[in-house]
């Protein structure tokens, strides 16, 4: 694929989903807004099957026609909705007899539902709002709060524990996690639009049945940019870009705040909160795709001061590039045996072998349609040796990617990469350029070749795209006689 043919996606909101108090399983987005009945089947799939009503083992595969076949709008109010019934038909779970006995509950108090879920049904006693003066207290009082207790003095293990645990109570007692309506919403909200947080706002804003006020992301962030600061942390934020289905080709925003105390780091992850006592960009990576992973397969970190520059980093043309390179196909593994043939074997034998095997065609012909190959295999390694120079050249220190099934963490890494998947298709390059076809390595390229045979080897060379580029190496080595 060449540079022209790059296309940079803007990120959309993913669909999220809700339980209603008719026993329905209900997307909160509309169909038409980004709901996908695919990623409401998987989500629900993957929440039996981790609670034990479907086999470890089962795949996705074998239950997806019946779930999609029995995700309806049953309502006729532009949702999709299942009832508990129906998925006990589509997954063949038998309900009654499985460990937990009530499904609903299994899917509302699983980590699931608190990402995609709106917590809006059957709260229980126990879930009640924590006892503790934070719990009563308004926005201003609790931010009040938090700079008293915790803007001066040392820090230690002890107190970052605690300012966790008063955080973590707050934003329990006062915020709970509920998707946008829209995706104007949801780009407003990921877009730092929305207004600042205050009394006077929460008041207004959409409630449970707790009385906790309903936010997003985008929200969540502002919120916790806001305690971070009375803390008197410095504070960063992390947008990442996150493939929300393997099957969906839709990429997703998601917004993180980060407060910095000396060598303690806090993440304000929507209704979590979290922290490592390492102030190193590295482990703030790891940190954040250790936490995030679940959520699909994250393109690109992007960090920012504010959540608009985080943003702008994320829909950059750098990050336009390492998104395209995360989910590319490459067209040379499937190709890697015609390149191989075509730039080792001298075009007269190919055109005498195509003779034999065509009877009635001519030597003229043959010759026309080998050269026309020939062009076709060059045009394949240019233009992936074009890719890899791209993604090379707009790599930095915390570029995180997968490139042909490998992935590749930080720039080191990527150049590591890209010296070795050079060295092999620029053998190849030079075999399809020459007239006569044919190549003869110098000693140079046998030792590069060698180093790239080694280093791909790391990958599991037996699967996956980088299989093409030890296989490669490997023929070209034992063409010369060096394997």
């Amino acid at each position: 694929m060449s540079t022209q043919e790059i296309v940079f996606q803007k990120p959309v909101k993913s669909p999220v989903y809700n339980i209603s108090k008719n026993g329905l399983l209900e997307a909160t987005l509309k169909a038409c807004q980004g709901a996908t009945k695919e990623v409401l089947a998987q989500n629900i799939f993957k929440t039996f099957r981790s609670r034990g009503y479907l086999p470890a083992f089962s795949k996705f595969e074998d239950y997806k026609a019946g779930l999609l076949a029995v995700i309806k709008d049953r309502d006729s109010d532009g949702h999709y909705d299942v009832s508990m019934e129906d998925l006990n038909i589509a997954l063949k779970a038998n309900f009654v007899s499985s460990p937990e006995s009530d499904p609903e509950k299994t899917l509302q108090s699983s980590p699931l539902f608190e990402t995609y879920f709106e917590d809006s049904v059957s709260l229980s006693p126990s879930a009640q709002k924590p006892k503790h003066p934070l719990a009563s207290m308004s926005y201003k009082e609790g931010l009040a709060y938090i700079k008293k207790t915790y803007k001066k003095g040392p820090w230690n293990e002890a107190r970052l524990q605690q300012f966790e645990k008063d955080v973590q109570l707050f934003m329990d007692a006062h915020f709970v996690e509920t998707p946008v309506s829209t995706l104007q919403e949801a780009k407003d909200a990921v877009n730092d639009k929305l207004p600042k947080m205050s009394d006077d706002l929460m008041a207004q804003m959409s409630k449970d049945g707790q009385g906790r006020v309903r936010i997003d992301c985008g929200v969540y962030a502002q919120v916790y940019s806001d305690i971070f600061k009375a803390a008197g942390m410095k504070v960063k934020f992390a947008n990442l870009v996150i493939n929300m289905s393997a099957k969906d080709v839709s990429l997703g925003n998601h917004i993180i705040a980060i407060g910095i105390k000396g060598k303690n780091v806090i993440f304000g992850n929507n209704n979590k909160v979290s922290s490592i006592a390492k102030n190193d960009q590295n482990a703030v990576h790891d940190h954040i795709t250790d936490t995030c992973n679940w959520m699909g397969n994250i393109y690109s970190i992007n960090y920012g001061n504010s959540q608009k520059e985080a943003l702008n980093s994320a829909n950059s043309e750098k990050m336009g590039v390492i998104r395209y390179f995360n989910s590319a196909n490459s067209s040379i593994m499937p190709n890697a045996r015609k390149i191989a043939r075509f730039a080792f074997t001298p075009v007269d034998q190919l055109v005498d072998g195509a003779s034999k095997k065509f009877v009635g065609v001519s030597g003229a012909e043959t010759k026309k349609a080998v050269n026309n190959a020939r062009k076709t295999m060059l045009g394949l390694v240019v233009n992936a040796m074009m890719d890899i120079a791209i993604l090379e050249n707009n790599a930095d220190s915390t570029s995180s990617i997968f490139f042909m099934g490998v992935e590749l963490k930080g720039k080191a890494a990527i150049k590591e990469y890209a010296k070795h998947f050079d060295a092999v298709l620029s053998i190849y390059k030079r075999g399809l350029e020459s007239k006569t076809g044919g190549v003869s390595l110098t000693a140079k390229e046998v030792i590069e070749l060698k180093a790239a045979k080694a280093y791909f080897s790391k990958f599991n060379p037996s699967d996956g795209g980088v299989y093409a580029l030890y296989a490669l190496a490997t023929y070209a080595l034992k063409q010369q006689g060096a394997v």
